[in-house]
This record gives C-alpha cells, structure tokens and sequence, in this order.
C-alpha cells in the first residue's frame, strides 16, 4: 500500500436485505484498506434488516446507520450522498459484496490525484463467474471516453471523489438503471479517471431481483423516459457543437434499453406503449440524432439473455 490514506464512505442501501447483509457487512469490515467508514440506509425494510445492522453498528463505531420510511433507491442514495464526509465514495448493494482488497486496490491505483477509480465487475449467476463488459477490455488506464463507448456505467464498483456530487443528485426511485446516466455524465465531466482491469465487485443476479423482473408498470417505463430526458438536459449543459462520440454511444444504449421495456417487457396497453414510443422517438428528435453502432448487435444478445435466459 502506498502512502495515499483517504478516507473513504462506503454507502449502502438497504431494503429487506436480511438475506444478505451480513455477507455485504462482512466484506467491507474484512477490507485491507482500512481508513473506511460504512453508512448504511435502511429504506422502510419489513423484515430484520434494521436488527442485524443495528447489532453490526453496536460493534463497530465506524458504521452509521439511518433509518427511514420507504422512499426508493435513487433518493435513498442522495440521502446516502448528504450524508456522507469522506475524501471518497463507494456504492455498494446490499445483495453484492466486495473481495477483502478492493478498496485497497483502488486507492493504490488513484495516484494520489484522480477523481475516480473504475472496474469490471464479476457476474455470479448459479455458481458461474464472468467478468462484466458490454464489448472489449479497455487497455488505456486513461482514457475514459474510450471506456465509455464500450461500457455500461452503474453507480457501484467506482470509487469516486465525493464533491463531484456537489451539484448532482440521481433521479427518481422509479426508473430503472437510475444511476447509470449520472454516472456517464459524471466521469465524462471529470475525466481525471484510471480504469484497472481488476475484477473486486462481486454482483450476483437473483431471480427475484427488481432489475430481473418480468414486467414492467408503465410509471416506470415512463419514469425511464424522464431520466433520459434528464441526461440530454445534463449534457447540453456543456454546450457540445458536436456531440461526443462516447455520449452518444450511451444515450444511444439507454434508447435501445428503454425501447426493449416498452417493446417486449410491458404490461401496459396498446395505446400506452404508442405513447411511450412516441416520446421516446421525440426525446432524440428535439435533441441530437444519434448513431447507433454496429456493435449494438452484442447488446441486444447480452440485454434478451439478461431479460429472458435467467
């Protein structure tokens, strides 16, 4: 370990997690990395999450917990980010855990100055592990645009500098893959990234889990939208003449992302989902027109497995 000793918050929603918690808790207690401090949010749990964190917290006096009436995961997560103090921030789900040099590994790669650190991730479904990238591996450590067309962006497995949250709050609890816009928009802002090719996230896909459900309400499809419509407003905030090769590659994901829901993972009704397409079809219209790469093949095969193999 290098002489660079921030502090670090690890932040944790947590609803009805009783299945996980300890596992989650543990891998971040067990970490090599020491100067860490855990805030947990119990959103409104119905189950003993907020007995086992509490016992946890007893135990340990660098883990806060908060309790409060449900409220979702984005705003649950800015309730997270108000909360924290440290140099630095790490996301972590209450259903994943992290390998014991995870953070250690990526404060040794910060170099003392970057603003974040970010990392695949590996999948474990059924006892199988596989590193998670949408295309390639990335070779240059630097070089984040780069890793933006050929990722997809989520809030955990990054270590980031926490004041770039200054300004910046995830949008509403209903829309899925909420943090995935804010974050893009995020690292491609402060480009003062290292990305290492070391696998310490350990995300496990659950059946049950709210991303893997089958159907979808249209509130959430068009909560989606708004997002969306969100990160087109965040991104022509920088008055781009052109838009970036590596923004459009991802708003043209998350299209393709709300388009698959409102397609084949709906239930809503005929005239809902001519709406919805609707507006979607405008959001580009009114904005940039987007490319949409060839390699988007890879996508709709990793995105049907993903809706449909598990």
């Amino acid at each position: 370990m290098n002489n660079f000793n921030p502090s670090v918050d690890i932040l944790i929603a947590c609803y009805n997690g009783e299945k996980y918690i300890n596992r989650c808790l543990n891998s971040v207690l067990n970490q090599t990395y020491k100067n860490i401090s855990i805030i947990i949010v119990n959103d409104g749990s119905t189950d003993n999450s907020k007995k086992i964190i509490k016992e946890y917290s007893k135990n340990n006096k660098n883990i806060k917990l908060i309790n409060q009436e449900n409220k979702g995961l984005a705003k649950t997560r800015n309730i997270l980010l108000d909360n924290a103090k440290s140099n630095y921030i790490y996301f972590l789900d209450v259903d994943d855990f992290i390998d014991n040099n995870c953070i250690e590994n990526m404060i040794n790669a910060l170099d003392g100055y970057n603003d974040a650190v970010v990392a695949p991730a590996k999948i474990i479904n059924k006892n199988k592990i596989k590193e998670f990238y949408i295309t390639n591996k990335i070779k240059d450590k630097y070089n984040i645009e780069k890793y933006l067309i050929s990722n997809t962006i989520f809030a955990w497995n990054i270590l980031i500098r926490r004041e770039l949250f200054n300004n910046i709050k995830f949008y509403d609890e209903y829309s899925f893959f909420e943090d995935c816009g804010i974050m893009t928009y995020l690292l491609y802002k402060y480009n003062n990234v290292k990305i290492i090719d070391k696998a310490n996230y350990n995300y496990i896909i659950y059946k049950d889990s709210l991303s893997h459900s089958s159907k979808m309400r249209y509130k959430r499809i068009y909560s989606s939208l708004m997002q969306l419509n969100n990160l087109y407003n965040l991104i022509k905030q920088e008055n781009f003449k052109k838009l970036p090769k590596c923004l459009n590659d991802q708003l043209a994901f998350y299209h393709c992302v709300v388009f698959t829901y409102i397609q084949f993972q709906s239930d809503i009704t005929k005239q809902e989902k001519k709406s919805l397409k609707k507006q979607l079809k405008n959001l580009e219209k009114n904005n940039w027109k987007l490319h949409f790469p060839r390699r988007y093949w890879k996508f709709w095969y990793f995105f049907l497995y993903r809706l449909f193999g598990y």
